[in-house]
């Protein structure tokens, strides 16, 4: 069988034509119009032209829709200024394949009121099925992922109730000292304490930018379903990201910070603030220093028939009510064991 030679059986290169938006915001450009292939049933002559050949040279069976398919790199026929009306229509009397505009059939004559559009035809090479193997290593991580979940969740949430008795109380005070003196410190230029001195500048990447660097396209075909298909360039901007610039500041600047702490703990009842001379005398100078923030805690220490022993930090009140050897229940962590000290109650 012998093809039309237009443009040596070589796709023509064309001017892309915007063709419309898809969802995703992605452009489409139509790059050129060729013919479909189909094999004729009847004498098995393949590779025939779904413009060029609507009924078989050889045999003179009409062309299948259902037979058309993609022909393969290379292998592309183009077609100039080719009018495209819509997909066949199918003759509802003797399944010819009819143009979009015809009112009866070219084959039987009979009316196409009725007549049903052609099936277009998937590209193959863009309805590639998922690689099984991937997908069932994904299956197997999610299962894994999944499992730990749930175990961590048993975990954290499983519980169990242990009796417990008061073998020893502690405490712990902390009083923070802080110091006054000059601290480094840096800031973008924009927001400088107006306290600060020995200011210098220093141009650095404050944030980064979004800005176009061309587009990203991919290509595909496209049955017309008139014998005919498309290819097309979707494409989506690209974005590049580029630094923005700013002036950062490095300075000194007096500042109260902690300095130190003064820390007393005993195991006993008569907890007490720990004793300390401030630089100074309080005021605010160049080393001087000052009292910052207190802290106090109050610990049970309990053990279970098993012996094992759990530690509760409670406030001072209750505290200072315990007596030694009363007993106690408390929730437990049901795997490893780790005490849940806000379920703590002392028992009657």
């Amino acid at each position: 069988m012998k093809k039309p030679n237009n443009n040596n059986g070589k796709p023509t290169s064309s001017t892309r034509i915007p063709a419309g938006v898809e969802q995703d915001g992605a452009t489409v450009y139509k790059t050129g119009t060729y013919q479909m292939f189909w094999d004729c049933e009847y004498c098995n002559t393949p590779k025939l032209l779904g413009i060029t050949h609507r009924f078989c040279p050889n045999c003179g069976a009409p062309q299948a829709t259902e037979k058309r398919y993609f022909p393969k790199k290379g292998e592309e026929i183009a077609l100039e200024n080719h009018d495209y009306v819509g997909a066949d229509q199918l003759c509802p009397a003797c399944e010819t394949a009819n143009a979009a505009k015809a009112e009866f059939c070219q084959q039987c004559g009979s009316p196409l009121t009725e007549a049903a559009r052609a099936k277009l035809v998937q590209d193959e090479n863009q309805a590639k099925k998922p690689d099984s193997k991937k997908n069932n290593r994904l299956y197997w991580i999610i299962a894994g992922v999944l499992l730990l979940l749930i175990g961590g969740g048993v975990g954290i949430f499983w519980t169990k109730n242990v009796g417990l008795t008061l073998t020893a109380y502690s405490w712990e005070r902390v009083i923070e000292i802080e110091d006054y003196r000059a601290r480094n410190d840096n800031t973008w230029c924009d927001s400088v304490p107006t306290e600060a001195y020995s200011v210098s500048r220093k141009s650095e990447i404050r944030s980064y930018r979004d800005v176009p660097d061309g587009e990203a396209c991919t290509a595909r075909r496209v049955d017309q379903g008139d014998g005919t298909f498309r290819t097309e360039d979707v494409c989506k901007p690209k974005y590049k990201s580029e630094p923005i610039y700013a002036d950062k500041c490095y300075y000194s600047i007096d500042r109260w910070q902690f300095s130190r702490s003064v820390t007393t703990q005993d195991r006993n009842h008569e907890p007490q603030w720990g004793a300390y001379q401030l630089k100074g005398n309080g005021g605010t100078c160049q080393g001087c220093e000052r009292e910052g923030k207190r802290q106090a805690h109050y610990y049970l220490h309990l053990t279970d028939n098993g012996k094992k022993s759990y530690q509760c930090d409670v406030d001072e009140k209750q505290w200072q009510t315990v007596e030694l050897k009363s007993q106690w229940k408390m929730s437990v962590g049901g795997i490893l064991g780790e005490a849940r000290c806000g379920t703590l109650q002392k028992l009657p």
